[in-house]
């Protein structure tokens, strides 16, 4: 930047302005000497289950959330009634997935995808999509291997 830019451009500030700018600047420089984040990879490492889910808590025919068990079957198994909204919200953000046998796991993701195409329920809302995505994402990291070259089907 050229010495008269930067003069036309300073005459229209306020001086909270300029030195507020001054500071971040020298707060900037003092930052520099820290380790280039570029350099650093991701390492795939094993998803950890959160605290609150145990083996227990599915076995991808039973589900236990709330202190509350339900038989994981029917036609109603993504929306079931009679249920609190937060069991429901348990059931799709999928944290249970670290703690089931692959195969187990790829059948209830494939079971979800077919029997809920279209953005409405309980598992179309913005905080269950973001928790579903990662655990299903942290899923297929580690067992991308195991899963016999099957993908998941796209959802159109």
């Amino acid at each position: 930047m050229s010495l008269l830019r930067t003069l036309r451009t300073v005459r229209h500030l306020k001086a909270a302005q300029i030195t507020d700018r001054l500071r971040r600047g020298a707060r900037r420089s003092r930052l520099s000497g820290l380790p280039d984040a570029s350099r650093y990879s991701l390492r795939r490492r094993p998803p950890q289950p959160p605290a609150l889910v145990r083996a227990d808590t599915v076995d991808g025919a039973r589900f236990r959330f709330l202190r509350v068990s339900r038989e994981a079957g029917g036609d109603d198994r993504w929306d079931p009634r009679g249920v609190a909204r937060l069991w429901t919200y348990n059931l799709h953000y999928f944290q249970y997935l670290p703690v089931l046998d692959p195969a187990v796991g790829l059948a209830l993701v494939e079971d979800w995808i077919a029997r809920n195409p279209l953005p409405r329920g309980p598992g179309w809302e913005p905080y269950t999509i973001s928790l579903r995505v990662r655990e299903w994402t942290e899923w297929l990291m580690v067992h991308a291997g195991s899963l016999g070259g099957r993908a998941l089907p796209i959802v159109a």
